[in-house]
């Protein structure tokens, strides 16, 4: 009877320990998360998305290749926008530049 509650206690004391929530997500993580949230309806969370991938392509061709299904909800950004949308102008220009560098 004692042996399951110890086998169970030893599994959380695993997964608590194995799982770390300051740790940054992982490349494959963000990349999957920055393809959800450009295409989103919500433009904040485009904007979020474009910043990330920015980010992520900055100095990764693994990346960049991950991210190509990115480019033609950021160009659809950049039709969208306006003269008040800088932001979204600019977040999706330079997400863009960022997917060009080296791209062969």
């Amino acid at each position: 009877m004692n042996s399951p509650p110890s086998s169970s206690s030893s599994a959380l004391t695993h997964t608590s320990s194995s799982s770390n929530t300051d740790t940054p997500p992982s490349p494959s993580a963000a990349v999957c998360r920055a393809l959800l949230l450009i295409q989103s309806d919500d433009l904040s969370m485009k904007i979020e998305a474009a910043k990330e991938i920015r980010r992520l392509t900055k100095t990764s061709q693994r990346c960049r290749r991950q991210l190509a299904d990115a480019v033609k909800p950021l160009v659809c950004m950049l039709r969208v926008g306006d003269d008040d949308s800088v932001e979204l102008n600019e977040s999706a220009l330079l997400a863009l530049l960022n997917l060009a560098v080296k791209d062969e």
